[in-house]
């Protein structure tokens, strides 16, 4: 998952020089909203380590390797953050979504807080101000939860009040000396649940007994969901602000690659295997190797932009072939699409890589060819 996350915050810096209608969008290694600063619109903070310590005014999409949003700041409407290391210190008024794989929590939410993570830590003295809904494989809820709470682990621990019902799927579940749940309680674990004395559930309790496998049986089926989980969710968010932050040329993108299939799948592969060839024999001179480190960038950036574009084009063929239309429009329904039907085309042994493979090549290609036909323009 760090790889795949350190090559999201690498697109994103390094390759996404235009925008429009994304608010303020902020791309660098290091990307930092002081304390102090007030954010007017949405925030768009994508970097290796993003710190957001100030105070926005819309919505914030934070993404990095390791994420930090705090200071007593406050988001006025929802918060949408990705990392390997997330913390958030914060104030949302609206709704909180967070995916990582370490994930802290210290705040308030107005509303919802949903997380797939591997551990999540609630604190003390948090707040969530309506439903919590997890995915992770240990959960530690020591903070208040307005209404209901929903959880799918292998491991979780409650010690704070609740103020809806609790259900609960995972291996082992223990309910601390904190713990008020004033609605229902139901939970389906291998073993009965883990109920301090001072522990107080105000509605009923109801167990539901799983079967158990051994350690090995349980592990891997739910890591490699949760890695595919992560894997569609990265795409999706990727491919989202991508085409929000280059929305003036995504048509196009999509429109070549539609109109010039082979055309484009031929310019792909020869990008793919000729690039890297021009690319080390430009470091074969010393005058050539500032030239190869730049080839070098713009070759990496190039072939994730096409990874990320790629479902963009799959569900914009579908969306054209559904609607029987000539016209190509790219908007959210057409991205969702095309990342649903890149996870089902997964599932296909050999030959799903082999169609993802396909379109990653178009992408390539008719990304080349737009970014030539508007160099051309210029010079």
């Amino acid at each position: 998952m760090k790889k795949i996350l350190s090559i999201v915050v690498l697109l994103c810096f390094v390759v996404l020089p235009v925008v429009s209608h994304a608010g303020i969008v902020g791309f660098q290694s290091d990307n930092i909203i002081r304390k102090g600063d007030t954010i007017q619109e949405d925030l768009y903070a994508i970097g290796e380590n993003t710190t957001v310590a100030g105070d926005i005014l819309g919505d914030l999409f934070a993404i990095g390797t390791s994420v930090l949003v705090g200071g007593g700041n406050i988001i006025e409407d929802d918060a949408l953050i990705a990392g390997l290391n997330v913390s958030l210190i914060s104030t949302i008024k609206q709704d909180a979504r967070i995916i990582g794989w370490t994930t802290l929590f210290s705040g308030k939410t107005g509303k919802d807080m949903a997380v797939i993570a591997n551990q999540i830590r609630i604190l003390p003295e948090s707040i969530i101000g309506q439903d919590f809904i997890a995915g992770a494989g240990r959960v530690v809820l020591d903070g208040k939860v307005m209404r209901n709470v929903k959880i799918l682990a292998g491991e979780v621990e409650l010690n704070d009040e609740v103020g809806g019902n609790v259900e609960i799927t995972a291996d082992k579940v223990v309910l601390g000396p904190k713990a008020i749940i004033k609605g229902n309680f139901s939970y389906s674990s291998s073993q009965l649940a883990t109920i301090d004395s001072n522990a107080q559930v105000l509605g009923t309790t109801e167990f539901r007994s799983i079967d158990t496998r051994s350690r090995a049986q349980k592990i891997l089926p739910t890591l490699w969901s949760t890695w595919m989980l992560i894997n569609i969710i990265v795409l999706l968010l990727s491919a989202l602000i991508l085409h929000g932050v280059l929305r003036e040329i995504s048509n196009k993108f999509v429109l070549t690659s539609i109109k010039h299939f082979r055309w484009s799948l031929v310019r792909g592969f020869i990008i793919l295997v000729a690039a890297p060839a021009a690319i080390l024999l430009s470091f074969l001179t010393f005058v050539g190797i500032p030239f190869g480190i730049l080839g070098i960038t713009l070759y990496l950036s190039l072939c994730m932009v096409a990874v990320v574009y790629s479902p963009i084009i799959i569900g914009s063929i579908v969306m054209r072939l559904v609607s029987n239309g000539e016209g190509v429009q790219v908007n959210w329904k057409t991205i969702v699409l095309g990342v649903a039907c890149v996870a089902v085309v997964s599932y296909i042994p050999y030959l799903g890589g082999l169609v993802k493979f396909v379109f990653v090549l178009v992408s390539l290609g008719s990304i080349y060819q737009v970014m030539f036909d508007k160099f051309q323009e210029v010079r």
